[in-house]
């Protein structure tokens, strides 16, 4: 499967999930305002204007929504990606963020697009400040494909906001602490987890 990923490149969390697709045979790519390599997957750099102010940490910051070059940045961007998907031709498309790369899929337009949300938070301080950007999210939303949340107060939220339960799932943060529970503790898992470690 060609699998593209709209995302921080320089982030682990994209890393990571760029390396376990490519480990599992499918070809990656990922689009990224930062430039990185990351070994057996192509990564994508859109040449676009406004660059300082889309690099800061965050997309829609109290420090950025004044700057009118934030959002015409974020247009072009879109259209930039527009274009690379039809190059790449994609089967799937994973944004990684509601509030970023979720804008840059909305605007690009590509089906299907799997959105995963980082964090334990549907939305940040500004989204819930800022009209422009809670329209955002729930067109969002209403164009996502999948969405992936952390826990069931996320699931929640995401139907507050519009999304359809049948899309929602849950990408659990942690360790699942039930796979050490004592039925688990057998000869077996004990030899696969310790190797020769006594010795």
């Amino acid at each position: 499967m060609k699998i593209c990923i709209l995302g921080n490149a320089q982030s682990k969390h994209i890393t990571r999930w760029a390396e376990f697709f490519r480990d599992r045979g499918h070809t990656v790519s990922i689009v990224s305002v930062r430039e990185a390599k990351v070994d057996g997957v192509a990564v994508i750099v859109p040449k676009i204007p406004f660059t300082r102010w889309l690099r800061r940490s965050e997309s829609f910051d109290e420090n950025r929504t004044s700057h009118f070059a934030v959002y015409l940045g974020y247009a072009i961007l879109a259209v930039r990606i527009r274009k690379i998907l039809r190059t790449v031709c994609p089967e799937i498309v994973m944004s990684i963020t509601l509030e970023n790369n979720g804008v840059l899929s909305l605007i690009s337009g590509f089906h299907p697009t799997s959105i995963h949300h980082m964090g334990e938070k549907t939305l940040s301080v500004r989204s819930e400040t800022s009209l422009l950007v809670r329209l955002l999210v729930k067109r969002i939303m209403k164009f996502g494909d999948l969405f992936q949340t952390g826990d069931t107060a996320g699931i929640l939220r995401h139907q507050e906001l519009g999304a359809e339960p049948h899309k929602i799932v849950i990408n659990n943060w942690g360790i699942d602490v039930s796979q050490f529970a004592p039925v688990h503790r057998t000869a077996a898992m004990r030899e696969r987890l310790a190797g020769d470690a006594e010795h």
